[in-house]
């Protein structure tokens, strides 16, 4: 499929399932855009089809889109939209055609933010969930008396009308960056929700037990169901960590200082396969003894909680410092068939890539790579750094792969073999995506001389 962007810049790629965004320009800079030089398009890879198309006189950046093509664009300058009322943001939607519908602004001014994406563009509406300000503290205890309201703004794409509802959760007794509730994720109709307990039930001085807690809320703000996902461990022999799992972290102001704190969703979290109606429960194990090591925990639940499979994985021989804790993840590639998995170590000189049976846990694969190497460079037109890793011995500096290119070579042998003929190409920067159903899309970018191919490869 052409994407029809040779010859100009290639400064973003963005995926969701069998959908591909991008945007490329020809100015030197983001700065300095000439004429209708930046392009904002969508395909349909599955149908091979363009979706939308936006041309514009300056730069733009892609803060959303959906599965439909409709777009929201932010400020050329990088001012991300402005969720509490007000255009200084500049963001827009861009409906099909690249017409422009309106400002994309979600008019609520009295809520809390942190790190967790808040903003959910579906097929029809812009929405925003969060907490409310007044009576929440975010390092604070959670407060069963009074517990925090949420709202759900959600604005009309077509017409730009902003409604909102309001819920208030479970109350629930400990400290808000321990066990208070995260948003997970926001579908068409539903709005998930994530909170959590911990007991101890024997002799351990930490907790042996996690119980997770996925709450779903309809769009007005009524509890469909609570789910509980239990985990238990042995804790004579590890804790949970507090590691730097998917919105684990969020920068706090100490007054001082920014430092970067823990969340509820550090000690364990949840994935949502929306496809096929299961939990993934996810959580950092680490050894009381340094020498104990670290652990992976993963398990799959049904939607009524009944655990189907757990798996546990030591990875480390040595415990992680707190602060490398922190900043570590393994995030997982959950398909139809499987489950992928690459690390984020902090200071590790190795690189794990493993994959499990996703019917039934078991390992498939565990690799360990010593040979993981970066090569970037400046990009031609000023807005940062291109390239990728490469695997030294295996590969040349030319032939980069970004995420999660590894993971696929290291599944798929013609993934491999592809990736190994590209050595003889000047430049070669692999851009990766892989479907539910297993259908893997490679974006091959040659940012010297602009040139850019989509390739398709099927399941097997």
């Amino acid at each position: 499929m052409d994407l029809g962007i040779d010859g100009k810049d290639l400064n973003k790629v963005l995926w969701k399932d069998s959908i591909l965004a991008i945007e490329a320009s020809l100015g030197k800079s983001i700065l300095n855009q000439k004429g209708k030089d930046y392009e904002a398009k969508v395909f349909d890879l599955k149908n091979a089809k363009v979706l939308n198309s936006f041309a514009s006189e300056k730069g733009t950046e892609i803060d959303h889109f959906n599965t439909v093509g409709n777009l929201v664009l932010s400020d050329p300058m990088g001012v991300v939209i402005n969720p509490f009322g007000g255009n200084s943001s500049g963001a827009k939607f861009i409906g099909l055609k690249g017409k422009v519908l309106g400002p994309a602004d979600v008019d609520d001014d009295d809520v809390y933010i942190d790190e967790t994406s808040r903003l959910y563009l579906t097929k029809d509406k812009y929405i925003f969930v969060a907490p409310k300000k007044k009576g929440y503290n975010g390092g604070g205890k959670t407060n069963t008396e009074n517990p925090t309201q949420w709202l759900i703004s959600k604005m009309d794409i077509n017409t730009q009308k902003v409604s909102v509802s309001s819920f208030t959760p479970s109350p629930i007794e400990g400290r808000v960056r321990e066990v208070g509730y995260t948003l997970l994720y926001v579908t068409d109709d539903e709005v998930f929700l994530l909170s959590k307990q911990f007991e101890n039930t024997n002799e351990g001085k930490e907790p042996n037990i996690q119980k997770l807690k996925v709450s779903t809320f309809d769009m007005k703000g009524t509890l469909l169901k609570e789910t509980e996902l239990k985990i238990e461990i042995d804790n004579t022999i590890v804790f949970f960590g507090k590691a730097g799992l998917k919105d684990g972290y969020d920068m706090t102001d100490t007054g001082s200082y920014p430092v970067r704190a823990p969340k509820s969703p550090a000690t364990g979290t949840v994935y949502i396969d929306h496809k096929n109606e299961f939990y993934y429960a996810m959580s950092f194990l680490t050894g009381l003894k340094k020498k104990t090591g670290m652990f992976l925990y993963f398990a799959k639940f049904d939607f009524e909680g009944n655990k189907i499979w757990e798996y546990r994985k030591k990875f480390l021989d040595k415990a992680l410092s707190v602060i490398d804790t922190k900043k570590s993840n393994f995030e997982p590639i959950i398909l139809d068939d499987q489950i992928l998995f690459r690390d984020s170590i902090e200071d590790l000189d190795e690189t794990l890539v493993f994959g499990l049976n996703a019917s039934d846990g078991k390992e498939l694969k565990f690799l360990v790579y010593d040979n993981l190497k970066g090569n970037y460079r400046r990009s031609k037109n000023g807005r940062g750094y291109i390239g990728g890793l490469y695997l030294k011995k295996e590969m040349p500096k030319t032939v980069m792969m970004r995420n999660p290119t590894l993971v696929l070579y290291s599944f798929d042998e013609r993934i491999k073999e592809y990736i190994k003929s590209l050595a003889s190409e000047t430049e070669a920067v692999v851009h990766s995506h892989v479907t539910s159903d297993g259908t893997i899309y490679m974006l091959q970018a040659n940012y010297a001389d602009r040139r850019y191919k989509l390739l398709k490869v099927s399941p097997e």
